[in-house]
């Protein structure tokens, strides 16, 4: 997690028509607070997400700004816990068993496993697959 992560506040109800800029302005005015204070700010919707370099701002800003009235809407403040790291898209090793070479698997890999394969040896292969199953199911209810 980035430095300071742990010290954050939500802010719920906010207006819809705030701007980022707005927000940022309005904190650095209420909380009476440098730029170099305010790690980070996440504005979604009615929803703002601020990222404070200490704990004692972070408490001080929920001490402010819990109730206050932002272009007619009552804002709620509250601490919450650290920011969900961002990961990036699951790439594993797979070991195949017949050659015991490494690949990289991907998700392309796992949702469309013939992504690779010209479009008749796909359907090749799915008619096997289909024949062989079919002929399993046969041979369980005989």
């Amino acid at each position: 997690h980035g430095e300071g992560s742990e010290f954050r506040v939500q802010l719920q109800n906010l207006s819809p028509y705030i701007s980022h800029k707005q927000l940022r302005n309005m904190l650095l005015k209420k909380l009476d607070m440098t730029p170099k204070n305010l790690k980070k700010i996440r504005l979604m919707r009615d929803t703002a997400y601020i990222n404070f370099d200490t704990e004692e701002s972070a408490d001080n800003a929920v001490n402010v700004l819990n109730g206050l009235t932002l272009k007619s809407k009552q804002v709620i403040a509250k601490r919450i816990g650290a920011a969900p790291s961002v990961r990036k898209p699951a790439r594993t090793t797979v070991h195949t068993q017949s050659k015991g070479e490494t690949e990289n698997k991907n998700a392309r890999d796992t949702v469309t496993p013939l992504w690779n394969m010209p479009y008749e040896e796909q359907l090749k292969m799915k008619h096997n697959d289909a024949e062989t199953l079919t002929s399993s199911l046969l041979k369980q209810f005989k």
